[in-house]
């Protein structure tokens, strides 16, 4: 995208949302009310620990779909969580898009035909990794929290971005999924009472009338711990819990994986044996338009930010304007500088129709002073700059009031 500013020699990651959360009911469930008691969430009043995964269903194809689920169930989920992806359904105000990846409706419907639930995070904010957490062109107020919490594996997912199961993750988190069931009963109603050993070491214990189970902690990155609970000695690894369903019986660690592992093979595309099959040809992206006539789509008195001007619908914009000199002009001079106030990654300038110079920013400065010297003629002057993003940032405080683009000033200094 491009604009044009009038004549002139100076012109001018994590934030959260509350995301209310819905849970769609599978149909062959018979649940009615769905709450939270302050405990645990409540399926027709019965207390339910729900284990979720996220598939985030734009960043597969529908067909996928179906397999991404079912490798889930298997993996002793009982839900699937995903965002809605707001910008990628609303790319332009009031016209909408719900087909092929973005077809939530069939997404949830392929997660109910598994017997899951879905936890629909419905925002407008996303926060994982998506480019500016979908807020392009929203102004946010006031942050608030909800009474729901979710736990992450970093980025080892248990299912690789093909579909294929990423062992010994995936087995290793199905045996903690059917420990975790297995004691659903004491660990929503049973009594909590912990145990501190000193240095970061903790037994927590969750007791009914019938049964107890106990969670054995050691949060020591280095060195391991033995644990004395009811005269019976355990020992934790660093960085690692232990549970014991019975209280007695060790039954799961964190770090003691017990699962194959799976490697993965990298085989040579057979097409790089045939390069007569490959033919790479270059094309020159055309800027007379802009480098040496001006001209752009719109034309304003003023510097927009590139957000609100490109709506992420490109990560370019161009700025442009002209400067007519005199020889009178206090400004002008054979030593003359383009002085710019940038916010974007990068910034190419051209003067005339000439290429100046380039100025790429540094990760997390997003004020940057672009000045290079230039030649000015007495008359006409073009000044063309190119701002270029990689991406919008997506959290952090108060990230949907950086700027990007040109801010300015843009300004001319004569010596």
């Amino acid at each position: 995208m491009d604009m044009k500013m009038g004549s002139s020699s100076r012109f001018n990651c994590c934030a959260i949302l509350f995301c209310f959360t819905f849970l769609t009911l599978n149909l062959f469930a018979s649940a009615t009310i769905v709450s939270h008691d302050g405990r645990a969430i409540t399926i027709d009043g019965k207390r339910r620990v729900l284990l979720s995964g996220s598939i985030h269903y734009p960043r597969s194809t529908a067909e996928m779909w179906p397999d991404l689920i079912k490798k889930s169930k298997e993996g002793g989920l009982d839900a699937i969580e995903t965002y809605v992806f707001w910008n990628a359904h609303e790319p332009t105000r009031r016209q909408y898009d719900f087909s092929g990846n973005l077809d939530l409706v069939r997404f949830i419907k392929t997660v109910q035909a598994e017997g899951l639930y879905v936890v629909l995070r419905i925002g407008p904010y996303v926060c994982a990794e998506w480019n500016y957490g979908t807020m392009v062109g929203l102004i946010l107020g006031e942050a608030a929290g909800g009474p729901y919490i979710t736990t992450s594996y970093d980025y080892d997912a248990p299912l690789d971005e093909f579909g294929n199961l990423n062992q010994p993750k995936w087995g290793h988190l199905k045996q903690l999924h059917e420990v975790l069931h297995s004691i659903e009963e004491t660990l929503t109603h049973g009594n909590i009472t912990t145990i501190d050993y000193h240095n970061s070491v903790t037994a927590t214990i969750y007791a009914t009338e019938k049964v107890s189970s106990c969670f054995l902690g050691n949060a020591n990155s280095t060195s391991d711990a033995t644990i004395d609970l009811h005269g019976t000695k355990y020992t934790v690894p660093a960085w690692s819990v232990s549970i014991l369903p019975d209280c007695q019986n060790v039954a799961y660690n964190t770090a003691k994986v017990k699962t194959q592992t799976s490697v993965m093979i990298k085989k040579k595309n057979q097409a790089e044996d045939e390069p007569s099959s490959l033919k790479w040809s270059w094309r020159p992206e055309n800027t007379d338009r802009t480098v040496i006539l001006g001209k752009g789509h719109i034309q304003t008195s003023q510097l927009l930010d590139q957000k609100a001007a490109a709506n992420d619908a490109s990560d370019y914009l161009w700025y442009m304007t002209s400067v007519h000199l005199k020889k009178d002009d206090s400004i002008w001079s054979r030593d003359m500088s383009l002085r710019v106030n940038g916010s974007g990654q990068i910034l190419r300038a051209y003067v005339n129709g000439k290429y100046l110079d380039s100025q790429w920013s540094k990760y997390g400065v997003f004020s940057d002073i672009f000045e290079k010297n230039i030649k000015l003629k007495l008359g006409h002057n073009l000044i063309s700059l190119l701002s270029s993003t990689v991406g919008l940032a997506n959290y952090g405080p108060k990230y949907d009031l950086i700027q990007t683009g040109i801010p300015g000033p843009v300004e001319l200094v004569g010596r």
